[in-house]
């Protein structure tokens, strides 16, 4: 009996969520686009849960890029996801193995005496990495503020 009430719990949490996910992608599809622009991904802020330690690697959290507005050089924050959702074209500049390799000890493409400054950054509360070469975007932006972005070719 308990096990059964355990199984129930746990199914009705998961199609919790199943719903909320799919609300939340719904409202953001039904959304009105308000806006259209271009603009550079100029950074990413990459956040990693635990502090660099030897033998023990950082784990991904979550990635940011920064994307500044070309007609009036605002910069925009726009939530990508987990580090390694992050585009190939930002994670090789980001990365000096040109991506992200999950359960090794991460580093920045940076100088050898800057790394360690990084990691403290990236595991409380985020590293702002500027790119060296920005990536050209067109932003599309729905009424709540959500922006919603492609690389332009």
């Amino acid at each position: 009996m308990g096990d059964a009430v355990i199984l129930l719990v746990l199914s009705g949490a998961v199609l919790l969520a199943v719903v909320a996910k799919t609300f939340r992608t719904l409202q953001r599809k039904l959304t009105s686009v308000t806006e259209v622009w271009e603009g550079d991904i100029i950074a990413a802020i990459i956040r990693f849960e635990q502090g660099p330690r030897p033998g023990n690697p950082a784990l991904p959290q979550s990635a940011d890029v920064i994307i500044r507005r070309r007609s009036d050089h605002t910069e925009h924050a726009s939530f990508v996801g987990g580090v390694e959702s992050l585009p190939a074209s930002i994670q090789r500049q980001v990365f000096p193995t040109g991506a992200f390799v999950a359960g090794s000890q991460p580093s920045f493409a940076l100088p050898p005496e800057d790394q360690y400054e990084a990691m403290s950054f990236a595991t409380s509360g985020g590293f702002r990495f500027a790119l060296p070469h920005p990536i050209a975007v067109q932003v599309e932006e729905n009424e709540r503020g959500d922006l919603q972005w492609s690389t332009l070719t």
